[in-house]
């Protein structure tokens, strides 16, 4: 298991867990990787962003859905 980082081309650096599995048919190694999150540019240290989409609504409301919302009965 090792962590691999990726820079793009905006300069945001991405930190990956990486695995190598064995493929049985093309008889060659596998990388599966899992996404951890940012690099800090200032630290070194990978900053998750998992869950952040939903951080700001509460369990079990959704925004944006025309079934959710309360329609004026008149």
């Amino acid at each position: 298991m090792a962590i691999v980082k990726y820079k793009n081309q905006s300069g945001v650096t991405y930190a990956y867990e990486s695995i190598s599995e064995w493929d049985p048919v093309k008889k060659q190694s596998r990388p599966k990787r899992k996404y951890l999150g940012r690099v800090d540019p200032e630290t070194g240290e990978i900053i998750s962003t998992a869950g952040k989409r939903g951080a700001s609504q509460k369990e079990g409301q959704h925004t944006g859905h025309k079934s959710n919302r309360l329609q004026d009965p008149f």
